[in-house]
């Protein structure tokens, strides 16, 4: 993420010729992309967490009964 932002930084700030914002912009996109995947994997993974846990106390619930 702080790669990403120093790159929308020095895009922003006019640091780099044309070249160098085209490369820039490039990895930017491609870091984002990974950023997204793994922002999906985490909340999948949180998600899968949560489902596990509110089975755990439907359980614990339904064996109070």
């Amino acid at each position: 993420m702080a790669e990403l932002e120093a790159l929308v930084r020095s895009i922003e700030d006019g640091e780099l010729g044309l070249e160098e914002t085209v490369a820039a912009y490039e990895k930017g996109v491609k870091l984002v992309k990974a950023l997204e995947k793994q922002l999906g994997q985490s909340r999948g993974k949180l998600e899968s967490l949560l489902e596990n846990g509110e089975r755990q106390e439907m359980g614990e619930t339904d064996a109070q009964l």
